[in-house]
């Protein structure tokens, strides 16, 4: 994650030199997530009946490979190739690994084994756009690339000597699988039908956060180096509060109260944030959005694991970061075009409404849901 963390930053900028309008921006950041929602479904479940380690091997051994093509990458086109290809490496790490995880997690304390995971996350993309940035300064706009290769590498090492295709935990001696497809999980289970959706409009509301922020940044003339920064503060907050936050969660009476509470944090952070106008004001907002997404996430992770338990780890952590993808593929041909017609501004007005909406589907969906506990 530190090698993706590394590029994050750079992407838009590479893109707008390349002569990308917002349009094709969205595009190019869309490629990478159609790739990963078309195969993690398909991954994930494979893994239930496989084993984890080969697909995650194999992933980051091709972010290692698929890293050198952006340094070789001459216009749009290649670029888009380049970025679907990257898709395809994340759809065999990401889910896998959280898969991996679920397996691992005691009955209780799904949230504090989540929150651990995406602090390790969090953590490397925090420290990645801050060397990023450093880098670049430095050494130019190819060497981050270089150095995201070289890192994936070293994973590949890791992984390969250290991780088991299977998990034994106390209750299984391999994962589940569940013969079902998706449509008939979705149907036949309102809990899932309820995260899958709010992850869907959740990162319908966050997609263009990445590709957009640095161009709003670069408007108010901050520097790569304080691009990097405000990145890597942003992700760094959310990795120091997940295990924390996680804890809380699993002795709280509701895990949906803390999706609830974060998603309105995060919305009024995606309001204010065109307000911004020096780097003070970039970093206190970036605080507020960082706080809403820590609160959320371990939660709602905790209530995806739980599912998995009974229907295929690798199953449900598979859709559950497909229609993630599928969400971010909306959000940034949206938000590029309503950058083209309206500018930078209206972009996180879009983020904050859908952010809001969600929101407010999981908290009536919640109370309708107490409400049929209670009469039964």
């Amino acid at each position: 994650m530190v090698g993706l963390g590394i590029i994050s930053p750079l992407l838009p900028l590479i893109a707008e030199s390349l002569d990308a309008t917002g349009f094709y921006l969205g595009l190019i950041f869309s490629a990478f997530s159609l790739s990963r929602m078309l195969l993690m479904p398909v991954i994930g479940r494979l893994s239930d009946k496989k084993g984890r380690k080969k697909f995650i091997v194999t992933g980051l051994l091709l972010y290692s490979l698929v890293s050198l093509g952006y340094v070789s990458a001459k216009d749009i086109f290649s670029l888009l190739i380049v970025r679907f290809i990257h898709g395809i490496a994340s759809a065999m790490v990401l889910p896998i690994a959280m898969a991996y995880i679920g397996d691992l997690s005691e009955k209780g304390k799904e949230g504090e084994a989540m929150g651990k995971f995406n602090a390790a996350l969090f953590l490397g993309m925090s420290i990645g756009p801050l060397l990023g940035g450093v880098i670049s300064g430095s050494f130019g706009m190819s060497a981050p690339f270089y150095c995201m290769s070289v890192l994936s590498f070293v994973a590949v090492f890791m992984c390969f000597l250290f991780l088991s295709d299977y998990i034994r935990d106390n209750n299984n001696d391999k994962p589940k699988h569940n013969s079902k497809g998706f449509i008939s999980l979705l149907s036949s289970n309102k809990l899932l039908r309820d995260i899958i959706l709010y992850r869907f409009i959740l990162a319908l509301g966050r997609g263009g956060i990445m590709a957009f922020l640095p161009i709003l940044a670069s408007q108010v003339k901050l520097s790569l180096s304080q691009i990097g920064l405000l990145v890597s503060f942003t992700v760094l907050l959310s990795s120091l509060l997940q295990i924390p936050l996680g804890k809380l969660s699993d002795k709280s009476r509701s895990r949906w109260g803390f999706v609830i509470v974060g998603g309105i944090i995060s919305s009024l952070g995606f309001l204010f944030l065109p307000f911004a106008k020096d780097f003070f004001e970039f970093l206190i907002i970036s605080f507020i959005i960082g706080l809403g997404g820590s609160i959320s996430m371990p939660a709602l992770s905790a209530l995806i694991t739980e599912i998995g338990r009974e229907i295929g780890m690798g199953n449900v952590s598979g859709l559950f970061n497909s229609v993630m993808s599928l969400g971010m593929i909306i959000s940034s041909v949206i938000c590029g075009m309503i950058m083209d017609a309206f500018g930078i501004a209206p972009v996180f007005y879009f983020n904050a409404i859908t952010t809001i909406i969600g929101t407010a589907y999981v908290w009536f969906s919640e109370i309708f849901r107490r409400r049929g506990e209670k009469f039964s």
